[in-house]
């Protein structure tokens, strides 16, 4: 298990996706399924709700998902709409936790790698390319 102080956590958050939570990227550990902040919001999670659940519980909890995602991962079958899990039950399958200031820890999804949060397109875009902007599909780009 990975241990990181959430002040560094924050910092290669911010690095690979920019300041805004919302467009942060987590890999959820059961399915796979890359999810942000913004998608919980555009599934009617409220924002204090999605301070509670962002890298912690998966996408598919809130869309309806069920255990179809931890099935179709486990069968070897791309899957990208989420499941059910959340690193709050019994099984410890997260491989990284939090160093909260108090010096407890708290476990969190893996961050996706930087690859996969290609820039947003600029704001004149087509129907799909704002889709994928709120979608998580991509990130902004950081100041150089």
């Amino acid at each position: 298990m990975k241990t990181i102080p959430q002040s560094e956590f924050v910092a290669e958050a911010t690095k690979r996706f920019g300041p805004k939570a919302r467009n942060w990227q987590f890999v959820c550990p059961a399915c796979g399924t890359l999810q942000t902040p913004q998608q919980f919001l555009d599934a009617g999670v409220s924002e204090d709700k999605v301070r509670t659940v962002m890298g912690f519980s998966c996408i598919g909890r809130y869309t309806g998902q069920g255990d179809a995602g931890i099935a179709a991962k486990s069968k070897g079958l791309p899957w990208d709409r989420g499941c059910n899990w959340t690193l709050g039950g019994l099984l410890r399958i997260h491989t990284l936790a939090l160093i909260l200031d108090d010096g407890s820890h708290s476990p969190i999804f893996e961050l996706a790698p930087p690859a996969n949060a290609a820039p947003c397109p600029a704001e004149s875009q087509s129907h799909a390319e704002s889709q994928a902007r709120h979608s998580g599909e991509c990130a902004p780009e950081t100041p150089a």
